[in-house]
C-alpha cells in the first residue's frame, strides 16, 4: 500500500470524532519539583501498530525540529529553541465534522513547533487553535497544557515548581462541561494512576523517574500507562517520547520505540547535537496535510476501489459462464 493512502487512512482514524481509544498520557515536571531545576516532559503514545519515525523536519519557512512522526504527521516534538510540544486526542461532547478544523487539528503540532520559540508564545496564540484536543507543552521556564474545544472555547494549566498530567478527558473547569463521558473509562484511570504514581515520588524528579513511571503496566492491557493491548484490541502504547530541558545547556531526549512488541528500541539524544549535524538523524521536508490534498486523496482511493470491485466483476461474470458452458 502507497504512503500516501496510508496517509489518508491515518488522517481518517485522527479526525474520527471518536478517538480516545487512540489514547496517550502526558505529564511534565518543572523548577523545584526537578533534581538540578529545568523540565521534564514526558508523552506515551497508544495508537494501532504502524512504523513511527524520528525525524529532523525542515520547513521553508519556520522553525526546525526534532519529531515522532507517523505516515506523515507529527505526534510531537521538540523545536531549535528547546520548545516541546505534545498533542492528545480529547473526546468532546457533540463536536460534529468540519473537515478543515479536523485537518487543522492534525497539522497543530507541525504549527506550534515551526512558529514558537516559547510556552509563553504558544499560550498567547492559543485562542487560534484548533480542536478538539490538548497540547502539553514545555520550555525551560515552565510547563503547561492547553484544553481546546471546537468553538474558540479553551482553558490554559501553566506549571512553575510543580507537575502536571493529563489523559483524554477535560480537566479544568469551564472545559469539564464538553467531556464526552462514554470515551472517558481509560482516561480516567489513566489519569487516577499518573497522579498516584507522580505523588508518591520521594523528593524532586528526575528523568529517570518519569522513565519508570512511563513503564507502568498495573491497570491492565487496556488502561496502563504503558498499554500492551487486549486480544480483543491492538491498541497499544507504541512509544515513549521524554524530554529533559536544563536551565542551562541542552535538553536531553530519551525515546522508546516500540512498533513490534517484544522488540522495543531506545534512543539517547543531545537535542543540540541534532540541530547542529553531530549525530546522524533522517532529515525531511514536512508533510502537510490540506483539505484539497486530502478530498483528491481520497477521491483517488475510492476510484481505485471502484475499479477493482468492477474488475473482480468482470472475473466473476467470466467465471460463471465458462462454468455453464462446461
Amino acid at each position: 500500500m502507497s504512503k500516501k493512502i496510508m496517509i489518508v487512512l491515518m488522517t481518517i482514524f485522527i479526525l474520527m470524532p471518536d478517538m480516545t481509544t487512540y489514547a496517550c498520557t502526558e505529564w511534565s515536571a518543572h523548577g523545584d519539583m526537578v533534581l538540578d531545576g529545568g523540565t521534564i516532559i514526558v508523552k506515551n503514545r497508544d495508537f494501532i501498530p504502524g512504523r513511527q519515525e524520528l525525524k529532523l523536519i525542515e520547513p521553508k519557512e519556520g522553525y526546525r525540529y526534532f519529531g515522532l512522526i507517523d505516515k506523515g504527521i507529527t505526534f510531537g516534538g521538540v523545536n531549535e529553541h528547546g520548545l516541546v510540544v505534545f498533542n492528545q486526542v480529547t473526546g468532546y461532547k457533540d463536536a460534529g465534522f468540519n473537515l478543515n478544523r479536523m485537518i487543522g487539528m492534525a497539522n497543530l503540532p507541525y504549527t506550534v513547533l515551526t512558529n514558537y520559540k516559547s510556552v509563553d508564545e504558544v499560550i498567547e496564540n492559543a485562542h487560534n487553535f484548533p480542536g478538539a484536543t490538548t497540547l502539553n507543552i514545555a520550555d525551560k521556564t515552565k510547563s503547561a497544557y492547553i484544553e481546546i474545544g471546537v468553538d474558540g472555547n479553551y482553558a490554559v494549566k501553566e506549571n512553575i515548581n510543580g507537575f502536571i498530567y493529563h489523559t483524554n478527558h477535560y480537566l479544568e473547569d469551564n472545559m469539564v462541561p464538553f467531556i464526552k463521558v462514554n470515551d472517558s473509562e481509560s482516561s480516567l484511570i489513566r489519569l487516577e494512576r499518573i497522579e498516584d504514581l507522580l505523588s508518591s515520588v520521594d523528593g524532586p524528579f528526575t528523568l529517570e523517574n518519569f522513565i519508570q513511571i512511563s513503564e507502568n503496566q498495573k491497570d491492565g492491557p487496556n488502561n496502563s500507562i504503558w498499554r500492551t493491548g487486549s486480544e480483543s484490541s491492538n491498541v497499544r502504547t507504541l512509544s515513549t517520547f521524554a524530554v529533559r530541558i536544563p536551565e542551562t545547556g541542552s535538553p536531553q531526549l530519551y525515546i522508546k520505540l516500540e512498533d513490534k512488541v517484544g522488540e522495543p528500541q531506545f534512543f539517547e539524544y543531545n537535542v543540540d547535537d541534532i540541530f547542529t549535524g553531530k549525530v546522524d538523524v533522517v532529515v525531511s521536508k514536512p508533510s502537510i496535510i490540506t483539505s484539497k490534498w486530502l478530498i483528491a486523496l481520497i477521491a483517488t482511493v475510492i476510484v481505485i476501489v471502484l475499479i477493482v470491485i468492477i474488475l473482480l466483476c468482470v472475473l466473476l461474470i467470466r467465471f460463471i459462464r465458462k462454468r455453464r458452458q462446461k
